[in-house]
Formats: structure tokens, sequence, C-alpha cells
């Protein structure tokens, strides 16, 4: 998608600024505290995001919702040039490419996993900690609760899913029962 493409050029020249100032993480957490309201709230998005709107209004806008946060001034300065290009609508798409080039840049992957009911802190960094050893990568997983599972986990990372769910488990016998 062409989105996508620009999204993805704007992340790597915003890395790639965070990179040679030795501030990785810290640019994420950036522009993540910026993406939290803009998604959050519609009046926002549109005030930000509309050419309707003059560039003046929407970075006076844009400076006050900065000014509440602590920001770092690059990444406060790379907000007004979306402003200024009219891209601001691309922030959620540039903060998920963002975040996936810093994860490959760190040699770490994303994951979600899928459980019936709540996991401790416990369980959860040891299903951490086995996934990491089965795609020898560190693993940063996030937790989706999913009553219907029945039992059991269903972990996503990189396009693979492991399930070893009840719901999995009745799934696979009823098609060797039925083929």
């Amino acid at each position: 998608m062409q989105t996508d493409s620009v999204a993805e050029r704007y992340a790597k020249a915003l890395l790639g600024i965070a990179s040679d100032q030795n501030e990785i993480e810290p640019f994420g957490k950036d522009i993540a505290a910026v993406a939290a309201p803009y998604a959050s709230s519609a009046e926002l998005r549109l005030v930000l995001s509309h050419p309707g709107i003059a560039i003046v209004q929407r970075k006076a806008v844009l400076n006050g919702l900065l000014a509440k946060l602590p920001i770092n001034p690059m990444v406060a300065n790379f907000f007004r040039l979306l402003i200024d290009r009219s891209r601001f609508g691309l922030l959620p798409q540039i903060v998920v490419a963002y975040r996936r080039l810093a994860d490959e840049r760190a040699g770490r992957v994303r994951g979600l996993v899928h459980s019936a009911v709540a996991l401790s802190s416990l369980h959860l960094a040891s299903l951490t900690k086995a996934m990491a050893g089965v795609v020898n990568r560190e693993v940063i997983l996030e937790e989706v609760v999913d009553e219907s599972l029945i039992g059991g986990l269903r972990v996503e990372i990189e396009g693979r899913v492991y399930d070893g769910t009840v719901k999995g488990q009745l799934a696979r016998i009823r098609e060797k029962l039925m083929p």
C-alpha cells in the first residue's frame, strides 16, 4: 500500500536520527506518547490531519499537545514536519513501522499470546523465555484473553501460530474424524 511505504520512509528517517543520538527507545516512547491521544480523540485526528485546516492552526494545536508531554525536541520537530507535509494522518502507521524497525535492529520480535484466562506474570515470563528459545531472538509477548479458547494457549509470532488450546485440539480431532 502506498501510505505504508511512505510511513516506512518516515519511520526509517526518524530511526536514523534516533540511532545517531543513541535514543532509539526514548524516541519510540515519544512518538507513542503523541500517537495515543491522537488515536483516542476524533477531534484531534481531524484537526491535525485535515488539509482544510491551516498549517498554522494545526501547528498551534500540536504545540499545545507537545507542551503537555516531555518530548525530545528532535521528535517534536519530526511532528512539525509531518504537519508541514500534510502527513500527520500517517502517524499510526509510522509508529508501527518505527517499532518494527527498532525491534529488528535490537534483534527482538513481538507476538501475541491468547489464553482463556489472564496469565500470571510468572507464567508470561516463562512462556516468553520458552518462545525466545524457539525463535532464537528476544520475544515481547502481548497477552490477549479469549474465553472461547476454553483452555491452553495460542502464540502468534512472525506469522507462525503455535496452538495448544483446547479449542484448537478439538478442531484438529474434528478434522481427523470428519475428513
